[in-house]
């Protein structure tokens, strides 16, 4: 029986729209309507009528329905409460906020500063440009700024939320856990926090905490596919595949782009052997992100599922050209060879590169090397096989010559007989 491998991991990804190690601090929404994000380490200053009404027409025009929110106009009524009420710190928030969604970086930056500097404490600023450093892969930086923002509001959501996942990639969770207890002591309904708080506790196998955790959060905001994901990860940790399907379906639901949740119902369905459902999600997956290299080998490997062998081979053979040193791309593609084509010197030449490319997987490095043993000693028997098969052909065309003498002979004498009788 051929072997079905699979080399897709379940992936988590903790923020809502921007990266893998941070939580976003502006989700797709309303902008903020309060003075601050978190709860303001100083009195909250009178808002004038006038700045009142121009910072409620912004927020009408930052969530203007169609195809497309008209930032414009938000960005000149919310400059205009933060001009008639030079400490309104959520106005200058929401003018780099409505910069931020127009893609205008810089412009977005003066802002945030703004709202730090607004004489309200206001955090939320500082780590707006915290999370953009982050995205710019500054994350020395955007620490730094995480932690100016403390210093303004040590209760802030956002700031405390990123301070959470850094502290629980060291390993820290004491640390992850106090700064995820600081933003709901900041915000108890800053949905952001729970999938923050559930994967600390599912990481140290805290799985019915972990649970309880996400569905508290799911109450707050039962769309929140991050929290559905998460919710789906602690389900297979408990065994039951069913709500874990459910749940990552439910992320999907909530969010169809939703990249962890399709990878995670295409790594359950293709373990079921439903290769077509397994199918669909990685193309999904690779239509919100083309060279998703994990996705283009899950796909792949749905299509040798499917028995579409060549589509499969093409389809390991563009995850290398994406990135010509992923193991898992090598390492099915040797399989395909090995198993599924019978290309067995290409199956050795993807096996060498497994073990030239992966350096830290001792068992996977010796899984390869007993695959190329093996397939070396498969290329050797057949070897034999054909010189066998040539000697026996060799001997047959050399009886058949032989008998073909004789025949020759008998006939030379039959046919001189009758010239003896004759005589």
């Amino acid at each position: 029986m051929k072997r079905i491998l699979i080399t897709t991991p379940l992936l988590l990804i903790l923020g809502c729209g921007g990266s893998q190690h941070s939580v976003d601090l502006t989700p797709p929404g309303a902008p903020s309507e309060r003075p601050s994000a978190s709860k303001p380490s100083v009195k909250a200053p009178v808002i004038k009528g006038q700045a009142r009404n121009a910072f409620a027409l912004g927020v009408k025009a930052f969530n203007a329905q169609g195809p497309k929110h008209d930032y414009e106009a938000a960005i000149r009524y919310f400059k205009e409460a933060a001009s008639e009420e030079p400490t309104f710190g959520a106005a200058y928030f929401n003018v780099g906020l409505s910069y931020h969604r127009l893609g205008k970086i810089s412009d977005a930056e003066v802002w945030y500063r703004k709202a730090s500097e607004s004489g309200r404490a206001f955090g939320d600023g500082l780590a707006s440009i915290g999370f953009v450093r982050l995205t710019e892969g500054k994350a020395q930086e955007a620490d730094s700024l995480f932690r100016e923002a403390l210093v303004l509001d040590r209760l802030n959501g956002g700031a405390n939320l990123n301070l959470a996942h850094e502290a629980r990639a060291r390993g820290d969770y004491k640390s992850a856990v106090k700064h995820v207890r600081n933003a709901l002591q900041g915000d108890s309904q800053n949905a952001l926090a729970y999938p923050v708080l559930g994967r600390i506790y599912y990481d140290l196998g805290r799985y019915e905490l972990a649970k309880l955790v996400c569905l508290t959060g799911l109450k707050i905001d039962p769309q929140m596919a991050t929290l559905h994901n998460v919710l789906g990860l602690v389900h297979l940790k408990l065994d039951d595949v069913r709500s874990a399907l459910g749940a990552f379906e439910a992320a999907v639901a909530a969010e169809p782009n939703f990249v962890p949740a399709h990878i995670n119902i295409g790594a359950i369905t293709f373990n079921y052997r439903d290769y077509e459902a397994s199918l669909r999600h990685f193309e999904a997956v690779l239509k919100v992100e083309p060279k998703n290299v994990n996705a283009m080998v899950s796909r792949a490997a749905a299509l040798r599922g499917l028995e579409r062998l060549g589509e499969a081979e093409a389809g390991y053979k563009a995850a290398l050209d994406v990135n010509s040193k992923y193991v898992p791309a090598h390492f099915n593609l040797g399989i395909l060879y090995q198993e599924y084509l019978n290309k067995l010197d290409e199956a050795v030449r993807s096996y060498g590169l497994v073990l030239q490319h992966e350096r830290q997987d001792g068992a996977l490095r010796t899984d390869v090397t007993n695959r190329i043993k093996a397939v070396r000693i498969q290329i050797q028997n057949m070897k034999e096989v054909a010189e066998m098969m040539r000697q026996q052909k060799e001997q047959e065309a050399k009886q058949e010559a032989t008998q073909g003498a004789g025949s020759d002979n008998q006939g030379t004498q039959q046919s001189e007989q009758p010239n003896e009788g004759e005589e």
